[in-house]
């Protein structure tokens, strides 16, 4: 599908749609070494890729394996395909496996033997268990794709194998953030709001901290991309500056996101007192005096 410019499309948002379309198509030799020329030139104005990469698109061939970068590199084929992969299956298998390997005795024993009413009983528990870990980590996923949407895009045409990291899962759910920004900014947030702080809601108290920790990273991530965006719209800063600029802030805020992501798959708490606290006040007690969250 050709590329057609469209306002408030800066040049970064045009190379990150053309790199998605080109997944699906094989080039000559030639062809793929201009498109990525036109990739790479920070310079280069909107009209002018649009033109140049409509062009190139014309002399392409769909392919279902390679991609601008890939010719007839078997290491960027495999890279290609890698990124391909949607991960929620995936993760979902490793979760399973994980939970094998660190219950193996215990699953072999109670299976050997007849299962009884209290044996049962433990076993069910698990099902809980395992629920509170997916809402918990489905808590991230609206920040997951803020700091993609922000901060990815800017540095994927320089640094391909950051496909690695953006599956196609995360690519569609990137696409309908840019398109609507402030609807799932305001429905994420006052959602949370509504959800935990009035209703009380979702009931287990672990998925709520790991919510409410979700709105604490989507209001640092505000901080520094309003920054970004004043200067990007100062013209203080170049192309360079800004590639470099979005590739620290990528950095620190998987810095900050990923240790959210463990936790809610291992099912605990950060260890530092001042994060607990923090989001202490804002979710509030549950009517339990015997209760501190902050012993597990």
């Amino acid at each position: 599908m050709l590329l057609s410019l469209q306002p408030e499309q800066d040049i970064n948002f045009l190379k990150w749609e053309a790199e998605l379309q080109t997944r699906d198509y094989k080039f000559p030799h030639a062809a793929a070494q201009k498109l990525k020329e036109i990739l790479l030139d920070d310079q280069i104005q909107p009209e002018e890729f649009i033109a140049q990469f409509n062009k190139i698109l014309t002399s392409a061939q769909s392919s279902s394996w390679t991609s601008f970068l890939s010719l007839n590199n078997i290491r960027d084929r495999f890279f290609d395909q890698v990124s391909r992969v949607s991960w929620f299956p995936v993760l979902i298998l490793l979760f399973i496996f994980c939970l094998y390997i660190f219950n193996k005795d215990f699953i072999k024993k109670k299976f050997k033997q007849k299962v009884s009413r209290k044996n049962r009983k433990k076993i069910a528990r698990i099902i809980p268990n395992i629920l509170e870990r997916v809402f918990a980590l489905m808590a991230y996923f609206v920040p997951m794709t803020i700091i993609y949407a922000n901060y990815l895009t800017f540095v994927l045409p320089h640094y391909p194998y950051l496909n690695l990291i953006f599956p196609s899962f995360m690519r569609t759910a990137v696409i309908i953030y840019q398109a609507h920004p402030n609807y799932i900014n305001y429905g994420y947030f006052f959602g949370i709001i509504i959800l935990c702080f009035n209703l009380k809601l979702p009931k287990p108290r672990f998925i709520r901290f790991h919510l409410v920790r979700g709105i604490m990273l989507v209001a640092f991530q505000g901080i520094p991309d309003a920054i970004v965006n004043v200067l990007r719209g100062s013209n203080s800063i170049s192309g360079f500056q800004i590639e470099t600029t979005a590739l620290c802030l990528l950095a620190i805020n998987f810095f900050w996101i990923l240790p959210c992501i463990y936790q809610a798959i291992s099912h605990t708490y950060p260890r530092s007192s001042f994060i607990r606290e923090a989001v202490e006040v804002l979710v509030g007690r549950d009517d339990t005096d015997d209760f501190k969250w902050w012993d597990r």
